[in-house]
């Protein structure tokens, strides 16, 4: 039986049979670790020369779009991200210039960093990422998480 509570967000439906384990999440952005999958012939493409550069964008406290236009703002050079990333974790992520050459040095702050890894020929776009690792800490669950098998079964719901 789907709760109240998923029915309304939308969730008809569950892809697993285990019955759940309760618990919190997201007591603190750092038990909440989301990473950005690129392709392997992607990751291939990277170069460390010509093109269209390529960041490492770390983040923390912050949503990938107000990260990008802080750094638009104090760096002048404008980024396009493959995926939005959630504030209340601590992320890590592909963005790109949209101009070709222009790359700027790594730069940090106090809620992310961007270090360039490179240049491609082609900016990247969402096509070449596969997904999205995810470590999450749970607190105060049910003592069976370790009789949980169904890990290729968890979907991506989110929104």
């Amino acid at each position: 039986m789907i709760p109240t509570i998923d029915s309304q967000l939308g969730i008809s439906v569950y892809s697993t049979t285990f019955n759940g384990i309760g618990g919190r999440i997201r007591v603190e952005a750092e038990d909440f670790e989301v990473t950005e999958v690129l392709s392997e012939k992607s990751l291939k493409s990277i170069s460390p020369q010509n093109g269209y550069a390529v960041y490492k964008l770390k983040k923390k406290k912050i949503d990938t779009n107000h990260a990008l236009a802080d750094i638009f703002r104090k760096k002048g050079i404008r980024l396009k991200s493959l995926g939005l990333k959630d504030a209340s974790a601590v992320t890590e992520q592909f963005v790109c210039s949209d101009n070709k050459g222009r790359g700027i040095e790594n730069y940090a702050s106090e809620k992310y960093s961007i270090e360039q890894i490179g240049f491609v020929k082609k900016p990247l776009s969402k096509k070449d990422m596969i997904g999205n690792h995810f470590k999450i800490k749970i607190f105060d669950c049910a003592d069976n998480l370790s009789d949980f098998t169904e890990y290729s079964k968890i979907l991506n719901f989110y929104g």
